[in-house]
């Protein structure tokens, strides 16, 4: 058997089974009965983790209502040999209450983190999440557990606060959306997930170059950015390049024909980290120019 792929019988939930996945909607009931005390440290490790980022999140005037984990969502929190993975949905809770599940695969040496979030990914109809891997000395270490949490919760509001700004001030905010939407779909493993990670990846592009340059097209941005010297000392040649990778990402990325075929994981992932690359390289080019 695959070490990457959480056996299906192995992700056993109350409630009709899905056909294709082999799991269901409900509760997960990975432990018998009489484990109750795992499954209760284990709601106090997603617990504290959440109540730790919003007060990270607080601390930088940032507010916790608007951060993914602090509102409503649904949630999965498995401990396994090696590691505690905690998978939070965004947009999937349909109420004021959070729909939480656990799972306690740690005899299972075969269970791994990526695994386990692909396949709860798939198994709940996720799109989109969010995800933290911990050490499995965090499941039983409070001090561990402690400065665990504190790291990657600085790290997280950090990063919403920078993105934040960021956005904000190159007017790029929903540039930044579509590209997290594309590596969130890719993460999805499957078909249909690859498929929308392109189309975000097109729609991050066009975005990109429309919020910093202000043109629709984007051939006629990326001359407007050059134009006003924010893509550096550049040669006309270079700056054709960039015109060009642009233009022919956009392609790659755009669905051809009356039935273009799904996208498989290879040419996502491609098309996914070219995006990511160029992405990276005009905001921080202009950033730098424009003094942020």
């Amino acid at each position: 058997m695959d070490g990457d792929e959480v056996p299906r019988a192995a992700l056993r939930v109350a409630g009709a089974e899905m056909a294709n996945t082999g799991v269901g909607m409900g509760r997960w009931v990975s432990s018998p009965p009489e484990d109750q005390a795992v499954r209760t440290e284990l709601q106090k490790f997603q617990r504290e983790f959440i109540a730790c980022i919003a007060e990270r999140v607080s601390a930088r005037g940032l507010n916790p209502r608007a951060v993914l984990i602090t509102s409503p969502h649904d949630s999965v929190t498995c401990a396994t040999a090696a590691s505690v993975v905690l998978v939070i949905s965004k947009g999937t809770a349909t109420d004021a209450m959070s729909t939480d599940s656990y799972g306690d695969f740690r005899s299972r040496t075969e269970v791994t983190a990526q695994a386990l979030i692909r396949d709860s990914r798939s198994a709940f109809g996720w799109s989109d999440i969010a995800y933290w891997v911990f050490d499995a000395t965090c499941f039983t270490d409070a001090a561990a557990r402690k400065a665990a949490f504190e790291t990657a919760a600085d790290k997280f509001a950090d990063e919403i606060g920078q993105k934040l700004n960021l956005g904000k001030k190159l007017g790029i905010s929903e540039a930044l959306t579509f590209l997290q939407n594309a590596r969130s779909r890719f993460e999805s493993g499957s078909l249909a997930g690859y498929n929308d990670c392109k189309a975000n990846c097109r729609s991050a592009l066009v975005s990109l170059v429309t919020g910093l340059s202000g043109e629709h097209d984007t051939r006629r941005g990326i001359k407007a950015l050059a134009e006003r010297k924010e893509l550096g000392e550049t040669d006309a040649a270079c700056v054709q390049a960039i015109e060009d990778l642009v233009g022919a990402l956009k392609g790659m990325a755009s669905k051809k024909g009356a039935h273009p075929p799904l996208s498989d994981e290879n040419d996502a992932a491609f098309t996914l980290r070219l995006t990511e690359a160029t992405f990276d390289y005009l905001v921080r080019t202009v950033g730098r120019a424009r003094g942020l």
